[in-house]
């Protein structure tokens, strides 16, 4: 008689992001929307942060070495249906990282390009930039950068003579909750060049920390649960609007609080 005959497998994440002391980005904000969707999260931290609603003053990386322990921890414990790539402050981690990703032949891998924080200061170094374009990149499912950030990529491409983001594998989300205007439009463009628009009333209020680490997470949680690209964005899409509209009428930090709260 099996025992476990009445069990059933629950998918697993893999996030790999940096710490925020106020929860509201970063790992506390992955780590929340992954339980959101009913998937188990296992973390793999990157850096340490000093940062508020104020901005970031601060970030204290940890080393590459421990990154991989870290993240061999976890592959033999468990074969992650889906990772969750955010912020990588240096070019040794991203090296390091799609190192171990490729070893372990990783699928359904959602890139966040973080490179600064939403209420200010940067996050990653140039050449982390540049690394994650060389080196993980290609093994990339979904890669979803703001509007800066997407700016700030495609110059780097040019200036290495790289092929345009547009011309990856990756599936690519141009997000626009930092472009103004009463509508927040995200445009997705598959590899195939199949195009969707997702697009949602703004919703407004200042409680807007972390939004970019929601989605993301939310994408790799909806991509483990077995859904396709298109579908995982929207989903993640809807839950990150939604997300917003409890936080507005959430009062936590001052003046600029995090996107995503344990109110219903």
């Amino acid at each position: 008689m099996n025992r476990n005959s009445d069990r059933s497998d629950v998918p697993v994440v893999l996030l790999v992001s940096g710490m925020d002391p106020t929860g509201g980005a970063g790992m506390s904000a992955d780590i929340r929307t992954c339980t959101a969707f009913g998937v188990y999260p296992m973390s793999c931290v990157t850096a340490l942060t000093v940062q508020n609603y104020r901005g970031v003053s601060a970030v204290r990386p940890v080393s590459s070495q421990l990154l991989a322990e870290q993240l061999e921890a976890i592959y033999e414990s468990a074969m992650p249906a889906a990772v969750k790539i955010g912020m990588i402050p240096n070019a040794a981690q991203v090296r390091t990282l799609a190192r171990v990703l490729k070893k372990h032949g990783q699928h359904n891998v959602v890139l966040d390009p973080v490179l600064t924080a939403t209420a200010g200061g940067p996050l990653t170094r140039q050449n982390a930039a540049y690394a994650m374009l060389s080196h993980l990149l290609p093994l990339t499912d979904i890669i979803t950068p703001n509007a800066k950030e997407y700016d700030y990529l495609a110059g780097l491409t040019s200036k290495v003579q790289m092929s345009p983001l547009e011309m990856s594998l990756a599936a690519l989300l141009r997000k626009g909750g930092d472009v103004p205007g009463d509508q927040c439009s995200d445009s997705l463009r598959m590899p195939d060049g199949t195009s969707y628009t997702y697009s949602t009333a703004r919703v407004p209020g200042n409680n807007l920390h972390g939004t970019g680490c929601v989605l993301s997470s939310a994408i790799a949680a909806n991509l483990a649960l077995g859904f396709d690209i298109p579908a995982a964005v929207r989903r993640a899409k809807n839950f990150l609007t939604s997300a917003l509209r409890t936080s507005s009428r959430c009062h936590i930090t001052p003046d600029y609080g995090p996107a995503l709260t344990l109110i219903n």
